[in-house]
C-alpha cells in the first residue's frame, strides 16, 4: 500500500509541476557577424528568405529565473550570451534564419550545432555537443570542433577557405557531395585507436608522435602516442583542409 501512494503523490507532483516553455522572437537588419555564447543551448541555422536575420528563442529551464540571456548588437555584429542565476535544469535553442555570407561563432558547454542549407563563413565550437552541417557553401577559413561529439559536414559547393573539422573521441565526415576536390587534404587519427574510411588515395602518408588530448580537449601530458597522418594535393594547394580525431571514426565522402 505504500507504495502505490508514493507513486500517486509522484504522478500528482509531476502534473502540477508542468515546465513551461518560453518564448522570443526577434528580427535584426545589417548583421555581418553573429557571435553566441551558449552553456547548454543548441544551435539551428537556416537561409533566411530575405537580407535580414531572423531570431527563435524557445526555453523551458527550471526554476523560474534560472535563464537569462543578453542580446546586443554594434555596428553590424549581433552578440548573444546565455546567463544563469544559480544551478537550473531545462534546455535552450536558438534559432536562426540568416542570409548568405555572414560569419557564425558558436561556443557551448554542451549544446549542439545544426546547420541547413547556409553560406558563409562558420566557426563552431562545443565541448561535448554534436554538429551537423547539410549542404553548406563555406566563404573563408571555417572550423567545426567538438570535444566529444561527433562532426559531419555535407558541402554543396567548392571549399573557398581552409576548412578544420576535429573531434577528440567523436567521430568526424566530411562529405563532398560530388563538388570537386582542389587543394591540401590531411586527415589525422590516432595510430592505435583511430579509424579511417576514405573514398580518396592518398599521396603520402606518416606516423608522428604527439601527446594527445582527453575527452575535455586538454593535453595528457606525459602520455605521447603515435598519430597517422595522411595527405592529398590537388591544383595549387590551397585552400587547406585539416579533419582529425583521436579515438573516433574519420570519413572523407567523394
Amino acid at each position: 500500500m505504500l507504495s502505490v501512494i508514493i507513486v500517486f503523490q509522484f504522478i500528482l507532483f509531476e502534473k502540477n509541476h508542468a515546465v513551461t516553455t518560453e518564448e522570443i522572437t526577434k528580427s535584426f537588419e545589417n548583421i555581418t557577424i553573429i557571435s553566441i555564447e551558449s552553456v547548454s543551448g543548441d544551435l539551428i541555422l537556416t537561409k533566411s528568405p530575405d537580407e535580414k536575420v531572423y531570431l527563435n528563442l524557445t526555453w523551458d529551464y527550471e526554476p523560474e529565473g534560472s535563464f537569462d540571456y543578453r542580446i546586443e548588437t554594434e555596428e553590424g555584429r549581433l552578440n548573444i550570451e546565455e546567463l544563469f542565476h544559480g544551478s537550473s535544469s531545462g534546455h535552450s535553442t536558438w534559432e536562426f534564419k540568416i542570409p548568405d555570407g555572414l560569419k557564425i561563432v558558436f561556443t557551448s558547454a554542451s549544446g549542439s550545432a545544426n546547420i541547413n542549407y547556409c553560406s558563409g563563413q562558420f566557426n563552431i565550437s562545443s565541448a561535448s555537443g554534436d554538429i551537423t552541417a547539410e549542404e553548406v557553401s563555406l566563404i573563408n577559413t571555417s572550423s567545426f570542433q567538438s570535444a566529444s561529439g561527433d562532426v559531419e559536414i555535407i558541402l554543396s559547393d567548392e571549399i573557398n577557405g581552409d576548412l578544420n573539422i576535429t573531434s577528440v573521441s567523436g567521430d568526424v565526415i566530411l562529405d563532398f557531395n560530388g563538388e570537386s576536390v582542389s587543394g591540401t587534404l590531411t586527415v589525422q587519427i590516432r595510430e592505435d585507436d583511430g579509424d579511417l574510411e576514405s573514398d580518396f588515395n592518398f599521396d603520402t602518408e606518416k606516423t608522428i608522435m604527439k601527446i594527445p588530448q582527453n575527452s575535455s580537449g586538454f593535453e595528457d601530458q606525459g602520455k605521447e602516442k603515435s598519430f597517422l597522418v595522411k595527405s592529398l594535393q590537388r591544383n595549387s594547394g590551397l585552400p587547406k583542409i585539416f579533419i582529425a580525431t583521436e579515438v573516433g571514426r574519420a570519413e572523407i565522402i567523394k
